[in-house]
């Protein structure tokens, strides 16, 4: 089973498959030589909230360090799994500032956020400077030029276009434009799909 063990940190892939006794005994070993913090990934997005709960809530009952997950979005769980993982005993939530990391992303800071809104809102509004959170994602939106209300990469779109079976999701950003000049017989050259693209998107946010 691969493992990453450092001073502070050793993370195992979470696979439905994996021998349990074996990552217990594990983590069980690093947790005594001193780590900070132990963790599962879930790094091929196929886990359930009720799996991840059962793995973290047990993990938990057998170190005494932080426990930290890592959580893909390909099942469209991320969100729900991160949650269940804090409900199970988790001190550590990797997220990324809309979603963004490979293929289908990881858990979205912004929606960890709005679900940990619904149950512990006066907690959330104390600790996070929730205001911050629309800045943040607007000004990564921009550097990336994707729509930050649906959260699809620019470069995705294209990635989509060379090979459509790779990915599942909306086309956005110039790419998505482009495609569609094509489909309709227009010439138009990269610059000026880009300048289209440039004042129709206020429209589209």
């Amino acid at each position: 089973m691969p493992l990453f063990s450092g001073p502070s940190l050793a993370l195992c892939p979470f696979r439905d498959t994996s021998d349990l006794v074996d990552l217990l005994r594990l983590h069980r070993a690093v947790d005594r030589v001193g780590v900070n913090r132990v963790g599962v990934a879930d790094t091929v997005g196929c886990a359930t909230p009720r799996q991840v709960y059962r793995l973290v809530r047990t993990l938990r009952g057998v170190v005494s360090c932080d426990v930290e997950v890592h959580l893909h979005n390909d099942t469209g769980c991320a969100i729900a799994n991160s949650h269940a993982a804090l409900e199970a005993g988790a001190t550590h939530i990797d997220t990324s500032v809309l979603g963004i990391g490979e293929r289908n992303g990881i858990t979205s800071l912004g929606g960890l956020i709005a679900r940990m809104m619904v149950g512990s809102r006066d907690h959330v509004m104390s600790r996070y400077k929730l205001h911050k959170i629309k800045e943040i994602e607007d000004m990564v939106a921009d550097a990336v030029q994707i729509c930050a209300l649906t959260h699809k990469a620019g470069i995705h779109a294209k990635a989509i276009l060379a090979n459509p079976s790779t990915f599942a999701s909306r086309l956005t950003g110039w790419n998505a434009i482009k495609s569609r000049v094509e489909q309709l017989g227009l010439s138009m050259s990269d610059e000026q799909v880009k300048e289209v693209y440039v004042h129709q998107r206020p429209h589209l946010i």
